[in-house]
């Protein structure tokens, strides 16, 4: 008996010296994940009236009834939609996470699809003149989504508790819709995004995104070609989506000029002769078209020259932009002239982790090179924390 009690003492000495020398666990509080269709009416897409958003509810939402909570809008990526950031990131389990510690406050975070036929809208309106062509998602965003989200949650709905953070083309759409609307959004975050279109003719080697669609293409731009066989067209496919929303046409098939790479790609009824189609930014020789790169790609579309555009705007606006040295589509090239001009113009963005992200800071090339979409987890952390330093004031 005498040795059993001293057994049983031992353990739980043992076990004692164990939890005192052990980490403690912390204690992580569960939020929840829930999917909405979300009525589109300014979406003009006929056949989509609806468009899927997953929205994320911080623990406090259930045990704090009567509180309000801001709003993160966090955008995916092109070839992604509304499932992606839960089912590649344990988005869910970040948020619990950096909640619980105390390093973000709670916050709703909400997920929109912004998926469509061509892989991705690009969060922006497809428009020939006035008239709708491939929707109008930046209206049903700006109009729709964000009142729906403040009237079917407990919000703090005004735009210094509103935020935007994407990744890619949803760092392109955090940006632009910020820089549009800043009415309704105060904070803008974008991981490896589109900043200066402008970049895109200044690669290294000499090359420019047209040289490099026309090696894709061994000299001929298709878009049967392309669209039958996606993946050996990667930037093709990319390039034809931000026509889509950028440079679209509407007519009759033989008011596409094929030597300027106007293709005609859908009827807009079946029984119409009014097609829907793109416009390429280059000809079928593969020149630049200054009508559609400058005046409608670079001038309406590139969040740098939008920062010009809509500057007078802009001063509650806190901006968030980084990207990896060695992204695969050297957008590395366009977070310093995106961060110059907001300096030129006197506009307030994270100086502590805005930048090029490399070696430093936690990140170790020898484990992973600084490319497109690696090392997200830590770089999203980086920017929830400049959000959350920016809704504390």
């Amino acid at each position: 008996m005498k040795k059993s009690l001293i057994f049983a003492l031992g353990l739980a000495l043992l076990a004692g010296c164990s939890r005192k020398s052990g980490p403690v666990e912390p204690n992580i509080l569960e939020g929840s994940i829930e999917t909405v269709s979300v009525p589109a009416p300014d979406y003009n897409m006929p056949t989509q009236t609806s468009v899927e958003v997953m929205v994320y509810l911080p623990p406090q939402y259930e045990s704090q009834p009567n509180d309000s909570f801001p709003v993160l809008y966090l955008l995916h990526g092109f070839g992604g939609d509304h499932t992606t950031y839960q089912a590649y990131f344990d988005i869910k389990g970040i948020f619990d996470w950096m909640i619980s510690m105390g390093y973000i406050p709670p916050m709703i975070v909400v997920m929109p699809n912004a998926r469509n036929d061509f892989g991705g809208t690009f969060y922006a309106n497809s428009l020939y003149g006035s008239q709708p062509v491939f929707g109008t998602y930046e209206n049903f965003f700006v109009q729709d989504l964000v009142s729906y989200i403040d009237d079917n949650y407990r919000t703090i709905a005004d735009a210094d508790h509103r935020g935007l953070i994407g990744l890619s083309m949803g760092g392109y759409g955090a940006m632009r819709l910020a820089i549009k609307h800043s009415s309704l959004f105060h904070f803008a975050g974008a991981h490896s995004g589109v900043l200066d279109f402008e970049q895109f003719l200044n690669l290294p080697g000499g090359l420019t995104i047209v040289s490099l669609l026309q090696q894709e293409n061994n000299g001929v731009f298709d878009p049967q070609v392309i669209m039958a066989d996606p993946e050996n067209h990667p930037l093709s496919v990319m390039a034809m989506a931000m026509a889509a929303q950028f440079s679209p046409k509407l007519g009759p098939q033989s008011a596409f000029d094929l030597a300027k790479n106007e293709f005609p790609l859908v009827p807009v009824m079946p029984d119409s002769s009014l097609w829907a189609g793109i416009r390429m930014p280059f000809d079928a020789n593969w020149e630049i078209l200054p009508e559609v790169w400058d005046s409608l790609w670079v001038a309406q579309n590139s969040p740098k020259a939008l920062l010009d555009a809509y500057a007078d705007q802009l001063s509650n606006v806190f901006f968030f932009a980084d990207c990896g040295e060695n992204d695969d589509l050297f957008l590395q090239l366009q977070v310093e002239p995106f961060l110059q001009k907001l300096q030129e113009l006197g506009l307030s963005y994270d100086e502590n982790w805005s930048g090029i992200y490399d070696h430093e800071g936690g990140y170790d090339p020898a484990d992973l090179p600084a490319k497109h979409v690696t090392y997200f987890y830590l770089r999203l952390q980086r920017s929830l924390i400049s959000f959350a330093n920016f809704l504390r004031g």
